[in-house]
Formats: C-alpha cells, sequence, structure tokens
C-alpha cells in the first residue's frame, strides 16, 4: 500500500515549523531534507490507516502516537548521508588566510636577501664605463692583437679621424639633437697596397693582381642578433618598415639568413640611427634614401664619400682579412684548426689539421652551428671571425673573369650591375677551403641563407 505524503498531510507535519531560509540551513539539513519529509509524509499515512481501523474495530488498540517532526541537525537516519555535491565548501578562518599571507611576505623577504638586490648607488657607474647594452660586439675573450694599424680600445667606435669627417659633413652638422654613441666597436685600417687573390691551390676565380684600398673603419665583429633587432626595430618607426626580423642561435651570435637587399637598407638604417649620412639611394643623385622595397641599385647609387655604415667592397673585405700577412691562405698562416676557427672539418684536405670531420664537437648543438661573435682569437688587424663562423655578404656583384691581367686597381667597387653578389670567408658548414682569405662564391642579393650574415665599414 503507497503512502505518498497528501498537501494536507504534508502541511499538518510541517505546521507549527517555523520557516527558515535554505541558504541558512546546515549541511545535514540541506542533504536530509528530502529525505525525512518523505519518512514524515509515510509516518501520516501510516496512522489515519490506523484510525480508520479503529473507527471500524473499537476494541482494536489505538494507534501509538507519535511526533511528526522532521529531524533536523545530526538527527538523520544512518542510510542517509550527504552526498558530495550538495557539501557546501566552508571558507577558512580569517587567521589562517591572515597567516598565509604574513609567511608569504617574509619568505619573499628573504628571497631577496639572498640574491642580493642592488641599490641605486650600486648600480651607478662612471661615464668612462658606460658602454651601451643594446650590442654585444664590443667586447671578446681574447685581448686584440696589438700591430702598427691604428686600433680603437675606448668604448667609443669612431677614430679621430672619423670624428672630424663627421663633424664636416653637412647633415651631420645640421642636426639638432645629439649623435648617438655607436652601437659597433670599429677598427680602423690604414689601407695600403696588396696582392689579391693567390696561386697557392690553383683557384680560377681568384687570380692574383694588385689593389689598393683607402682608409677605412671596419666593425671589430660580425653583425650579431642583438645589434640587428635593435636597429630593424628604430627602422620600422622611421622609414624602413619592411626589414625583416633577424634569426641567430643566440642575441650575442650572428645574425643569418639576411639578403643583400636587406643587409643594405638595413646599414642605412643605422646611419641614420647614429646621424650619419647614408650610403644608398633609389637613383644617382643621392637624393632619396634606400629604406624599402627591393634594392636594384649599382655603383653609381653609392654615395662612396659619405661617412655611414656600408658593405665592405671585395677588396676592403679581402685586405681586411689577411690581417697585414701576404701569400698566405689565412689570416695567421696556412693552416686551419678547430681552435682558430668554426668551420667544417675534413680530413681530405691537406692544410686542415682538425683531425675531426664536421663542425668542432662543442657547437654542434643544433644547426645553425655559429659560435658567439668574437669567439676566436682576432688577426693581425684586431678582426675577429675572418674565416669561418658566418660567410659575409660584400658589397661587389659577382665578376667571374676576376684578376684579369690590368693595372694596379684602385678602390675597385666590382661590376656596375649583375645578380649574384660575393660571399667571403666561409662558415660553419663550409670546408676549410671556403675559408681561405681569397675563397670567393656568390649568392643571388635577394635571398638569405642560414650560413650568411655580414659586417659592416665606414670611409674615413
Amino acid at each position: 500500500m503507497s503512502f505518498a505524503c497528501t498537501e494536507k498531510s504534508c502541511s499538518e507535519v510541517f505546521k507549527g515549523r517555523p520557516q527558515v531560509s535554505m541558504p541558512y540551513r546546515n549541511d545535514a539539513a540541506v542533504s536530509d531534507y528530502p529525505q525525512k519529509a518523505i519518512d514524515a509524509g509515510r509516518q501520516a499515512g501510516w496512522l489515519r490507516y490506523h484510525e480508520t481501523q479503529h473507527q471500524d474495530n473499537p476494541s482494536s488498540p489505538e494507534p501509538e502516537q507519535e511526533t511528526h517532526e522532521v529531524a533536523w541537525g545530526n538527527e538523520r537516519p544512518f542510510y542517509s548521508r550527504p552526498s558530495r555535491r550538495n557539501r557546501r565548501a566552508q571558507p577558512l578562518p580569517k587567521w589562517v588566510t591572515d597567516a598565509g599571507f604574513l609567511v608569504a611576505a617574509f619568505a619573499g623577504y628573504l628571497l631577496g636577501l639572498s640574491h642580493g638586490i642592488p641599490t641605486a648607488t650600486a648600480q651607478q657607474s662612471s661615464p668612462q664605463q658606460a658602454v651601451p647594452t643594446a650590442t654585444a660586439q664590443q667586447s671578446s675573450p681574447q685581448p686584440a692583437v696589438p700591430t702598427a694599424t691604428a686600433q680603437q680600445s675606448s668604448p667609443q667606435p669612431a677614430a679621430p679621424a672619423a670624428s672630424e669627417k663627421q663633424t664636416d659633413s653637412p647633415k651631420a652638422a645640421t642636426l639638432s639633437a645629439p649623435v648617438p654613441r655607436s652601437q659597433i666597436q670599429m677598427v680602423a685600417l690604414k689601407g695600403g697596397t696588396f696582392s689579391m687573390g693567390d696561386s697557392l691551390d690553383g683557384l680560377k676565380d681568384a687570380r692574383p693582381h694588385q689593389v689598393s684600398v683607402a682608409p677605412l673603419l671596419m666593425a671589430k665583429h660580425e653583425v650579431n642578433l642583438e645589434l640587428w633587432e635593435t636597429v630593424m626595430l628604430w627602422g620600422r618607426s622611421h622609414g624602413y618598415s619592411d626589414l625583416p626580423d633577424g634569426s641567430g642561435k643566440a642575441h650575442d651570435h650572428p645574425v643569418h639568413g639576411i639578403s643583400w637587399t636587406d643587409a643594405v637598407k638595413w646599414c642605412n638604417a643605422l646611419s641614420e640611427k647614429e646621424g650619419l649620412t647614408p650610403c644608398y639611394y633609389t637613383e644617382t643623385t643621392w637624393r632619396n634614401v634606400a629604406r624599402k622595397g627591393m634594392v636594384d641599385i649599382g655603383n653609381q647609387h653609392v654615395n662612396w664619400a659619405a661617412n655611414g655604415y656600408r658593405l665592405p667592397t671585395e677588396a676592403e673585405w679581402e685586405f681586411a682579412a689577411r690581417g697585414g700577412l701576404a701569400d698566405n691562405r689565412f689570416p695567421w698562416g696556412d693552416e686551419i684548426r678547430h681552435e682558430q676557427a668554426n668551420y667544417h672539418g675534413s680530413h681530405l684536405i691537406s692544410y686542415d689539421k682538425s683531425r675531426h670531420d664536421g663542425t668542432a664537437a662543442h657547437l654542434m648543438s643544433s644547426p645553425p652551428y655559429t659560435a658567439a661573435t668574437g669567439s676566436y682569437q682576432s688577426n693581425g688587424y684586431g678582426l675577429h671571425d675572418m674565416a669561418g663562423n658566418v660567410a659575409e655578404w660584400c658589397w661587389d656583384f659577382y665578376d667571374p673573369d676576376y684578376g684579369d691581367a690590368v693595372p694596379a686597381l684602385e678602390n675597385p667597387h666590382g661590376p656596375d650591375k649583375g645578380k649574384n653578389c660575393v660571399v667571403r670567408g666561409g662558415s660553419w658548414r663550409h670546408t676549410a677551403a671556403d675559408a681561405r682569405c681569397a675563397s670567393r662564391f656568390s649568392l643571388p642579393g635577394e635571398l638569405g641563407a642560414i650560413y650568411v650574415g655580414f659586417r659592416v665599414v665606414r670611409g674615413l
């Protein structure tokens, strides 16, 4: 027989019961309330049934009077337990949360003491020690090799002669803002006449011939990723809208994957950033600076007398790479080892004395296998990585007839037109044969390569 709780019986059961708002009931009340209401309804039905039986048969005993109250609190049946989803999360006591905040603050204070937080006074340095932090190229592990050639050792890279020429420049003289300090450490080269190319290994495109080079400033290191990004970000807000992001293994490693075209525009951006006169223009009157788009320019589009940054010519690059030596394969002599340069070793090359095929083991983590700029000893002029690490763009268009019998050349700039541009110095993926001072190859100017970077020069 069913003892459903009718509206009347349920109202009788809860008659006189104080109405309590559901949000203020405890966990037991919330979870047990429906079950206890059902039990109370069943009990009420059972009483009515026995009352009816007693009226029909007076001799039967009266039903026992029981309370119809629904049990509250912990007075629930053993089978009725609050379900997990009905349990309400109780907030932690306030003193617990306050204690947690105090412990966290004290731990932070101790952590700061252990790391030695520098004060404002400790961070100040003298003006003579202030070096721009945007570049990692201003220091090298090995001290520069002293030579008769003038070389800068102070943080200011500009030589006195360059400063005088910069002052005489019409555009530099009209600048209203102070010229910022250069971010590149430059080495002053006196120039001179030397024998370009060699006949040691029968190179067909590097026949020896006499060349004269004017004095110049050359960057001590290849352009690293940090310097590229610093100038690139400045350039994008100053008209160089399509300068690409650089690629590099680390910020102090040489940037790579840069095309010849982008390197030319980046040189102009660096010049303007430092208040110098750009070298490259989109027309031969030198009015429109090459800032964006595909740069289709030749020798007539270059202001060779400007004091800004540019790519070295092929002759300037080889003169600097030799470091004052003559008739040698490399900047230091005729043999090469992994301790001297970052290149791909091969036992098939007689003058490769590394005795290890491939890149040096300590650099083989993941390609590109570059080393930080300045990781190897400099040459006689104080220039680093003139052999290996990354190959370097030169200004010249590639000339397969390089080295023909001609009178001594004076500051040659290469052919006026061409598609492929000269690349020099070899890289981490090239063998010792490509790391030679006279070795040369070429790539299309609009393409970049994972093993090609560049360095910059300035005229004196």
